[in-house]
């Protein structure tokens, strides 16, 4: 019996397993058939990484479901395809946005400050706030806001209770203020109590902060005096000898006061100054060398090409000392010299061909484009190295910011008069103050008016316009004849002459067109040039020659540089090319030869002078020299204080290459061993420059525009010559005369505009203009 219920129950437990089996698979592939039902809805929403998760799950329980294998392929390279879509979207959307920001930059605005289109979103955003001074309690913030409203205590009259007037001036804002009396203080200190009257009345409209005080004030009745103290928004009232200290630290950033102005002058010294491009102690042609003078001279000097140099002084771009390319000197465009006698010791920039040493530089000599001694950008003063000048003066002018807020707000509050407020410089950008909070106000007030008027700009153009006006007018007529009276008469010859006398004449003003008459007696191409016509006309042989020229020329050019700068700060605007022009080369041999080289005070160039001398091998040096030409505008401004004009300091300079002229010239070259000695033609070519420059101080209202200088060259030249009588007979007596007409003008101006851009009004009006475009 018992080994046949034993059985029965082998025999459920048998079932109930395969029942459980069978119900598992069921719920197995129930399951697999929901995943892949989900996972072909969401495919079909183009859910596709979602879809892809429930076939992975999906293929968790059938690792070898085909259909699930397949679909899981499928979606995996749609959702490659579509990321590679998507790339490429990004890409094209980019490369749209870049193409259009392109265009956009180079939209010419044409007013001298354009605000964004968004501008008023920008100034409207919470981030865009001035900083609090650091230090304040939040809660004693919100505070002495409320001590700042007007309130109506007119409800305050000279009889009522302290504590009754407390409670008014406590419910005077809402939310209303947080008041703690110490009675036990005023109670033993200044004998007041909660009852004692008040003896003052009250007034409709007044700052509360200003009704507590002078209720405070009112209260004391000379026994002791009372204050408030605002401490983590509440405010506590006692005798001044029981409350804490009123003083308050806060930091407040002052690194816009306290930056370096503008006070860029170097640009006017690189053209004209003691260094500068074409440098030496000279400027570009004066000073103590001239163009090309100094100790050498244009082709002389001891050596080298140059001589003294490009710009004169006591070295220069191609000259001094005895040696070669560039030598030595204390200015000029290498400084050290180019090679110095070779291409070692001087170097390009004094020691070598590191620029910005020894006592020259890239900009080099006592002045140069960086200024001090020390060339392009180091030496003892460069550019913007040095000493760390930068800092100091930062330093220094934050003392001064803080002296100057200790002399002008409660100057007997500060430590140095006795009092108890503190103020430190830190870092050149902060300053650290320990002070009462009405102090803390004046300070903050004082900052921001200085800030104010920081922002104030002048944008300045300045033009050079020039007018020339060209015309010329050659008529001329050579009529030679021959007549042969017969008989025992010889011929008799009738010539003239007239018609060189007439020649056009070249004025001095540049662009002149005499020169064309001239170019065309000489075959050139061009309007008009020569007819000859010679026959025999029974006895008569005449021979003719036209010259007949008619020319009009009308230019204008301007050049008009324009900056912006603050008010009372310096900015120099330069635009400046070189112009590069070859020379002769400079033949140097090793001990003489047949060396070639014009200039450097002989025929050696890395002699001291002479034609070379002695035997062996010799090597050229290519002369390329340059020539600056360009603009340069150095401008400060001052806005008078009813800010309708604008004080100006202004130099402006503007340089330019009319041509280079070609001179021939020839070199004397001695003989050797009793060879005579040889003439050997060559040409250089020199540039025409024309400089003008106006270095002045006027007063010019906002916008207008000022005629600082200017010059009118005019030049007229009328000629006429003929055969005396003949020349005089009508009709015929224009073959017997000649007329020439040239007249030239050139103008001049300089002139200046500067517009006042004041920050407020300039913004006011970018809103207004948003604002109707909405």
């Amino acid at each position: 019996m018992a080994e046949s219920l034993e059985k029965l129950k082998q025999a459920e437990a048998v079932k109930a397993a395969e029942k459980r089996k069978t119900q598992m698979e069921e719920d197995r592939k129930a399951r697999i058939k929901d995943y892949m039902d989900s996972a072909m809805v969401l495919q079909g929403q183009m859910r596709y990484e979602e879809a892809l998760g429930q076939l992975e799950s999906l293929l968790v329980l059938d690792p070898m479901n085909n259909n699930a294998l397949i679909q899981k392929q499928t979606l995996e390279d749609m959702i490659s395809y579509r990321k590679q879509i998507e790339v490429n979207k990004k890409k094209s959307k980019e490369r749209t946005d870049v193409l259009r920001k392109t265009v956009e930059a180079s939209i010419p605005y044409a007013e001298d400050m354009t605000y964004p289109d968004i501008w008023k979103e920008k100034i409207a955003s919470p981030y865009r706030k001035p900083e609090e001074p650091l230090g304040l309690d939040p809660e004693d913030v919100e505070v002495y806001k409320q001590l700042d409203e007007i309130v109506d205590l007119s409800a305050l009259t000279a009889d009522m209770p302290f504590s009754d007037a407390i409670e008014e001036l406590k419910n005077s804002v809402e939310p209303p203020l947080k008041i703690i009396v110490l009675w036990r203080d005023l109670e033993d200190t200044a004998n007041i109590l909660d009852n004692t009257e008040i003896n003052m009345d009250g007034v409709p409209a007044i700052r509360l902060g200003t009704g507590l005080e002078n209720l405070l004030q009112a209260v004391s009745g000379g026994f002791a005096d009372l204050d408030y103290v605002v401490q983590k928004g509440v405010i506590t009232i006692a005798t001044i000898e029981s409350l804490p200290s009123k003083l308050v630290t806060r930091v407040y950033n002052v690194t816009d006061l306290l930056g370096q102005p503008a006070f860029f002058t170097q640009g006017m010294m690189g053209m004209m100054g003691m260094g500068g491009y074409g440098g030496g102690m000279g400027g570009y042609g004066g000073g103590m060398g001239g163009y090309g003078g100094g100790m050498g001279g244009y082709g002389g000097g001891m050596g080298g090409y140059g001589g003294g140099g490009y710009g004169g002084g006591l070295g220069g771009y191609g000259g001094g000392g005895y040696g070669g390319y560039g030598g030595g000197g204390l200015g000029g465009y290498g400084g050290g010299g180019y090679g110095g006698g070779g291409y070692g010791g001087g170097g390009y920039g004094g020691g070598g061909y590191g620029g910005g040493g020894g006592l020259g530089g890239y900009g080099g000599g006592l002045g140069g484009y960086g200024g001090g001694m020390g060339g392009y950008g180091g030496g003892m003063g460069g550019y913007g190295g040095g000493y760390g000048q930068i800092d100091f003066a930062r330093e220094y002018r934050g003392e001064n910011l803080m002296y100057l807020i200790q002399d002008t707000i409660e100057p007997d509050s500060w430590w140095e008069a006795g009092g108890e407020g503190t103020i430190t410089v830190y870092e050149g950008k902060k300053l650290i103050v320990l002070q009462t909070r009405d102090v803390h106000n004046e300070i903050e007030t004082l900052l921001n008016e200085m800030r104010k008027s920081l922002g104030h700009q002048v944008a300045i153009e300045t033009r050079f316009l020039v007018v020339t006006e060209n015309f010329l007018e050659d008529i001329g007529f050579d009529v030679d004849f021959t007549w042969d009276p017969g008989g025992n008469w010889s011929p008799i010859q009738f010539s003239q002459g007239s018609m060189g006398a007439a020649v056009p004449e070249i004025t001095k003003v540049p662009g002149s067109l005499a020169g064309i008459s001239t170019a065309l007696e000489v075959g050139g191409p061009g309007i008009s040039g020569y007819a000859s016509y010679g026959n025999i006309l029974d006895d008569l042989q005449v021979s003719f020659l036209i010259r007949a020229t008619q020319a009009h020329t009308d230019a204008t050019t301007l050049t008009a540089p324009k900056v912006t700068v603050l008010s009372g700060e310096t900015a120099t605007f330069q635009i400046q090319r070189d112009i590069s022009y070859a020379l002769p080369p400079t033949v140097l041999g090793s001990g003489g030869g047949a060396g070639f080289a014009p200039g450097g005070g002989g025929f050696g160039g890395g002699y001291p002078g002479g034609y070379g001398g002695g035997y062996g091998s010799s090597s050229v040096l290519q002369n390329v020299q340059r020539i600056p030409a360009g603009t340069t505008l150095t401008i400060t401004p001052t806005i008078d204080p009813d800010k309708k004009y604008v004080l100006l300091n202004i130099m402006t300079f503007l340089q330019d290459l009319l041509r280079l002229k070609t001179h021939e010239v020839e070199a004397v070259i001695p003989g050797q061993a009793g060879s005579p000695t040889t003439r050997v033609p060559y040409r250089i070519e020199v540039p025409e420059t024309e400089r003008s420059s106006v270095q002045t101080r006027v007063n010019v209202p906002d916008e207008g525009t000022l005629l600082l200088g200017g010059q009118r060259i005019s030049a007229e030249i009328e000629k006429e010559a003929g055969v005396p009588i003949l020349s005089k007979i009508p009709l015929l007596g224009r073959l017997f005369s000649n007329r020439t007409i040239v007249k030239d003008h050139k103008i001049l101006l300089i002139l200046v505009k500067p517009t006042i851009i004041l920050q407020e009004e300039r913004e006011q009006e970018a809103i207004a203009a948003m604002e109707d475009k909405i």
